[in-house]
């Protein structure tokens, strides 16, 4: 009996695995979204590059202002994508990431927003704001647009 249930197990394991991968794979070259930045000197940028701003590797634009990290909060849909597109993770990990970031004085807390139509208006609004919605969104500002290089 505990035989069957260990393979149980492993393949409920397995399988949940594969399904966060295909996500990943889904998701990994950023088509799905797009990124904006109010006056952070960035008109485009590789994945790469992008998820160290989105880490909080940077605390501040060559432009001297602050960084300010816009995400998906987790109701809106778009928050598991973002995970694994920016983070390579679930929406839990990504929050203790961000939680481990703040409380270890690293990095300011990212805002995080219900809906792409409250991250554009953030955006707009901030100067050094950085975020992503996706690219499905509606009234995306064009001169707020940072194309990403896969």
């Amino acid at each position: 009996m505990a035989f069957k249930i260990k393979h149980i197990v492993l393949i409920f394991v397995l399988s949940l695995s594969a399904g966060n991968l295909c996500l990943m794979a889904q998701v990994k070259s950023g088509n799905d979204f797009v990124v904006l930045g109010n006056d952070i000197g960035i008109k485009s940028s590789s994945v790469k590059h992008l998820q160290s701003i989105f880490r909080g590797k940077y605390s501040t634009w060559s432009n001297k202002e602050g960084v300010i990290i816009v995400l998906p909060s987790k109701i809106n849909e778009s928050c598991a994508p973002v995970a694994s597109f920016l983070y390579e993770s679930t929406i839990t990990a990504m929050q203790k990431f961000w939680l481990s970031q703040v409380f270890q004085g690293r990095s300011n807390a990212p805002v995080f927003l219900d809906s792409d139509e409250e991250i554009i208006l953030y955006i707009q609004k901030n100067t050094g704001a950085i975020g992503i919605i996706k690219k499905s969104a509606s009234n995306i500002p064009q001169n707020l647009v940072i194309n990403i290089i896969n």
